[in-house]
């Protein structure tokens, strides 16, 4: 499915990607949010910076982010508040699995994603909902084109 880079809704927040986690005996969905850190989000690495735990591709100083381009594309000659941190770049090994539970990765938040997941944060914005109503509505993105 699609992804869409979308602004905060406020100066400060990070995004803390959602995730399918198992609890009991079913998969339930937990929806991403907006808060001064990123909690857990399943230990899921979705690249770009999510690398299973935290954020790597950037941070706020003050009112301004910093894109770290060790894993963040930007383009250099609009955007000049970078920095290359390379030691957050990871091999990826195993299987890429998108779940977090019986046949996927296993694992569990540390105390401080448990504590920043109580924290107040902010829902998805408009953009956000709206580009997952539409993913959800595609069913030749998420099932192929029928015709071929």
């Amino acid at each position: 499915m699609p992804g869409q880079w979308v602004l905060p809704p406020s100066v400060g927040v990070l995004w803390t990607p959602g995730y399918w986690g198992y609890e009991g005996r079913k998969y339930a969905w937990h929806e991403g949010y907006w808060g001064e850190k990123v909690g857990f989000y399943g230990g899921i690495n979705y690249g770009n910076g999510y690398f299973g735990t935290g954020f790597k591709g950037g941070h706020w100083e003050g009112n301004v982010f910093q894109h770290n381009t060790a894993v963040s594309k930007v383009d250099h000659n609009n955007v000049h508040n970078t920095y290359v941190d390379r030691t957050v770049v990871q091999e990826i090994k195993g299987p890429n699995h998108a779940f977090n539970g019986k046949g996927g990765i296993k694992t569990q938040p540390t105390n401080e994603e448990v504590e920043t997941g109580r924290a107040p944060h902010q829902a998805p914005t408009k953009e956000q909902v709206s580009q997952a109503q539409e993913a959800q509505n595609n069913h030749l993105a998420a099932h192929g084109n029928p015709r071929e």
